[in-house]
């Protein structure tokens, strides 16, 4: 339970004003993509645990960090005798898979144990301490039922950087959020203040703040303010308002749901206390009362559960000689007699689905008749505004009552997580159409208009429709619990489906989940037998419902997952092995069951091919047919399991996956992270406005179809990477574009793009995505029939035929998106720009910076850099007097060391009597083949000498040294290891030879 000091006050605003600020939680959106889900459950380090603890286990990760947000299955036995005795051995545990959960030995710190003994279930919470301090809402909670853990959720987040020193003191920070938070005039009560770690995601990456949390009450306007603030800066970075705006027999006549123009209705008032002259009794769920004593019998609405204040005058009385009392308009405003009514048919669901919370058991205040209009909220105690501004009066809306109702129900339920505004809001509305059975909320909320304020049945998809106002973002987790009784009532009638739905809601809520984590709290509450791994009694129903709304694992429109790991590069002539392990999304909802698989695939853009696959259990096998080397393949997998179809990567031909067949050399790779690459951007057509030129170098933030982070480090080259206040998506009708610096592609040839990309765009009917080199297209994205958008949903290594544009020159490499006035995606993502070339022994061999000078009358001084991609077998100088060598054996062999550093600096000199010009030349062999080329400035060169008469003794050939055996010469950072160069003389020493060549 949270302290009373936290109460908050909800409410059924419709638009929020400056008095009534809400405000809503710092949250993360939380972006999963199945690929990438697949690949994270890959994990050596989840392996490990499913190996070890937890056999049948399944996970959903937090893409950002790449770390399980909930895993759950097959039960795992803990001790529950004790608290201390529970949390050592979930200490145990977690220690045993600290890497698995971003934690470390000895940093976890107990927050809260509670036990829900209605569905023996305990709800435990740790902080993972960083530096000592907790993240908001950060740490480890599990979920332990019938003697088993069940559930785990971590958010923890060990690669991100703790960030700011505490500048502030504790006192200058209350200062900073009271003065400078929505509600600076107003008196302050209720101060606490708490150093605290908050979560800060931006374009620099993702990283923890040191803050302080700042909480205060103020009564005008009405608040319980949360606010965050920079240690080091005294920046306020967030504040929310925990205060959200929506024998005898006593009846009434109420409106029966809303102020609707029809007549009301009479019904029995259940715990209204009734007053005779020497005694009293409380009236049953039929209105009915037993006293003994004389009239008059007197009423009023301070009630057994519920008192009633009446905040435009005195509260309603009724008292009459008859046994029969029935409140009507002249005892009591129609606010004070439908608020009763409304609260006690909300206290009766409570009573059968959740009898211990407080909130349903313990005493209710509401007031009615506020002075203000439109509105109503909690913060405690239930309050409805009056009648007036083409609002009616709140307290007359059974819909208004039983959403603010709800608010109390979702605090007084919490045994572990926290208290989210958002879902707060959608657990309001749920109470209010499990009551009502209908998904148009407060019809009649405004004077004259049937429809109300917020429908439950249209699909709001998390975390598209998120936009930051409670209210709305309610409707995800609303929608879904509102689907699911539908489900559920398909499948057992519509009194059984409500009660199993309400018996699942009331459950979640105990776990005090956000609106991404509702349904596995959902799993857990439906669970009866403290194993998950056998799924739950109503798994598909949850599954399908939550899955409608982007939440749970069924975000797609297959509950199965290919699991396929991309075929990044292949070995020539041998055949290419390709494979898919399926996953159902509803873990003991159906088996899953590959019946069959083929593999299309293609060379460059010729005709699509297929190969079949072998099918065992939940895998397909399969292979692509030997290929030589340099070539380009594209592929996708497809296949049924037990009528359910799967396809990898999703979207097929669309965006197949590309590899290359071959061994593969980096040419040039700009990955980001230490710069942006030097690459620039414009918008080359449409209107200029804010972020029309929307190419940002950062951390991608998983909005609009984007990845939730790099693919490697945390920097990365998009389209509106989704911060501040865009949201990701490209705008309508522009055309941008990005263009690296200038690439030199030196003697290399066959030169390829080969990068990692994300993209997210139209059928180019309609959004063209265009690479280009020097201005040159070479890939656009698909066109299909308008409907075949390229979705990527996972990092793709996509592979570019640059048609030789790039071979042996200076380029640039361009990437364009041009939007038409239509809808709008997540454009461009890339990381790992590379250029690569084919393994070739010339590509590997090459030799570019060459030089020969000469540094006396008769010595040249040779210097080059080593071939920088390995094994090295040889390099040889050679050189003639009469013309530029062709090859490694057209000349006299003047150098020959077997012994190289790849890629190290070479410099040697020659003693050299001749008059007149010698070529030099230098080839790598790399155990094929020799360099095939001779270029001047590249592996060639030539020098020019006075020459001479050599030193008596020194053996020369046209007039340079040759030597009979091994001869010293002088190296200076050269490219070869320290034992081939031998001492050292003074002056002009000669080149080493290996052995007499004459020709």
């Amino acid at each position: 339970m949270l302290p009373l000091s936290l109460l908050t006050t909800l409410a059924l605003a419709v638009s929020p004003s400056s008095e009534t600020f809400e405000g809503i939680e710092p949250q993360r959106l939380l972006v999963t993509h199945p690929a990438e889900q697949a690949r994270l459950l890959a994990s050596s380090e989840w392996r490990a645990f499913a190996d070890r603890d937890g056999a049948g286990w399944t996970a959903t990760f937090d893409e950002t960090t790449g770390l399980p947000r909930w895993m759950w299955g097959r039960g795992i036995p803990v001790p529950t005798s004790s608290v201390d005795a529970l949390s050592s051995a979930l200490t145990s545990l977690f220690d045993r898979h600290a890497n698995l959960l971003g934690t470390r030995p000895g940093v976890l710190a107990m927050r809260s144990a509670n036990h829900d003994e209605g569905s023996d279930t305990w709800y435990v919470e740790f902080d993972v301490l960083r530096e000592g301090l907790p993240t908001y809402r950060g740490g480890i909670s599990a979920r332990v039922k019938h003697g088993n853990l069940v559930a785990v959720k971590a958010a923890t987040a060990p690669a991100a950087t703790v960030e700011g020193v505490v500048v502030l003191s504790a006192a200058e920070a209350v200062a900073r959020a009271t003065m400078e938070g929505p509600a600076p005039e107003a008196v302050h009560t209720e101060v606490a203040v708490r150093p605290m770690l908050l979560e800060r995601r931006s374009l620099e990456g993702f990283s923890l703040r040191r803050t302080f949390q700042v909480r205060s009450s103020t009564q005008a306007p009405a608040g319980r303010w949360v606010a965050f603030v920079d240690a080091e800066t005294g920046e306020v970075l967030d504040v929310y308002n925990e205060l959200r705006f929506v024998s005898g027999t006593v009846t009434a006549r109420h409106h029966e749901r809303t102020v609707d123009g029809s007549n009301l209705i009479t019904s029995p008032l259940p715990l209204a206390v009734v007053r005779s002259s020497s005694d009293s009794d409380v009236t049953d769920s039929n209105g009915d009362y037993t006293v003994s004593g004389a009239a008059p019998y007197d009423t009023d609405f301070d009630g057994d559960y519920l008192r009633v204040y009446n905040a435009a005058g005195s509260e309603g009385t009724l008292s009459d000689s008859s046994t029969s009392l029935e409140w009507t308009s002249s005892d009591a405003t129609q606010a004070e007699i439908d608020t009763f009514k409304f609260v006690h048919d909300a206290k009766a669901w409570g009573d059968v689905y959740a009898p211990t919370v407080p909130w349903v058991r313990d005493p209710v205040v509401a007031t009615v008749n506020l002075g203000q209009t439109c509105n109503a909220y909690w913060d405690g105690t239930l309050n409805f505004f009056s009648s007036g501004g083409g609002c009616n009066n709140t307290g007359q809306i059974a819909d208004v009552v039983y959403h603010e109702w709800g608010h109390g129900f979702h605090y007084g339920s919490l045994q572990g997580g926290s208290f989210d505004g958002s879902l707060s809001e959608g657990a309001g509305d749920v109470v209010a159409v499990i009551l009502t059975q209908d998904s148009n909320m407060s019809p009649y909320f405004n004077q004259g208009l049937q429809t109300g304020i917020r429908n439950l049945s249209p699909d709001r998809v998390y975390p598209r429709d998120i936009v930051r106002e409670v209210h709305e973002d309610g409707l995800i987790f609303g929608g879904a619990i509102w689907d699911l009784m539908g489900l559920l009532q398909d499948d057992l009638g519509e009194a059984g489906g409500t009660a199993a739905t309400s018996e699942i809601f009331a459950g979640l809520l105990r776990g005090g989940p956000d609106i991404p984590d509702s349904f596995n709290e959902a799993l857990v509450a439906d669970d009866d037998d403290g194993n998950l791994g056998n799924g739950t009694p109503h798994i598909c129903q949850i599954t399908e419902a939550f899955g409608r709304h982007g939440l749970g694992t069924a975000t797609g429109p297959s509950v199965v997952i290919a699991s396929h790991d991309q075929v990044i590069r292949a070995d020539a002539e041998t055949r290419i092995p390709v494979a898919v392990e399926l996953v159902s999304v509803a873990a003991g909802c159906e088996a899953v069951q590959a019946d069959e698989g083929t593999v299309h695939w293609r060379v460059g853009k010729g005709a699509w091919q297929t190969e079949p696959m072998s099918t065992s259990g939940g895998s397909a096998e399969g292979d692509i047919p030997p290929q030589p080397a340099g070539t380009i393949l594209e592929y996708y997998l497809t296949g049924d399991a037990g009528g359910d179809p799967f396809e990898s990567p999703s979207g097929g031909p669309v965006r197949p996956y590309t590899t290359y067949v071959g061994d593969l050399l980096e040419v040039h790779c700009d990955d980001f992270e230490a710069n942006d690459g030097g690459f620039s951007h414009e918008l080359v057509s449409g209107t200029a406005a804010d972020g029309a030129d929307d190419w940002q170098w950062g951390t991608p933030n998983g909005r609009s179809g984007d990845p939730s982070g790099a693919f490697s480090g945390n920097k990365v080259w998009g389209n509106d990477l989704g911060h501040d206040e865009f949201d990701g998506a490209y705008q309508a009708d522009k055309h941008n574009r990005i263009t690296s610096g200038e690439v030199d592609t030196a003697w290399y040839t066959g030169v390829f793009l080969n990068y990692r990309r994300w993209l997210q765009v139209e059928d180019r009917e309609y959004d063209h995505a265009v690479i280009s080199i020097d201005g040159e297209v070479l890939w656009e994205n698909y066109t299909g029939s308008g409907e075949d958008h390229h979705a990527d949903a996972e990092w793709m290594s996509h592979v570019v035929d640059l048609q030789g544009k790039a071979d042996q020159r200076r380029v640039r490499v361009s990437f364009d998106l041009q939007t038409d006035g239509g809808l709008q995606m997540g454009g461009w993502t890339m990381d790992d720009v590379c250029f690569v070339a084919p393994a070739t022994t010339d590509n590997k061999m090459g030799i570019g910076d060459f030089r020969v000078e000469a540094i006396a009358d008769t010595a040249a001084r040779l210097t080059w850099t080593q071939p920088r991609h390995g094994p090295v077998e040889k390099v040889r100088v050679v050189r003639r007097i009469d013309r530029q060598p062709t090859g490694a054996d057209d000349g006299a062999v003047a150098y020959e060391s077997d012994s190289i550093a790849p890629g190290a600096p070479m410099e040697l000199e020659d003693p050299n009597y001749h008059s007149g010009t010698t070529y030099y030349a230098v080839y790598g062999y790399d155990g094929s083949g020799w360099l095939s080329w001779t270029r001047s400035g590249w592996n060639a060169g030539e020098v020019d000498l006075v020459g001479g008469e050599p030193p008596e003794g020194v053996l020369t050939e046209d007039g340079m040294v040759v030597s009979e055996g091994l001869q010293e010469y002088r190296s200076m950072g050269c490219g070869c290891s320290s034992t081939s160069a031998v001492g050292g003389l003074a002056g002009l020493l000669p080149l080493l030879l290996l052995g007499r060549r004459r020709r």
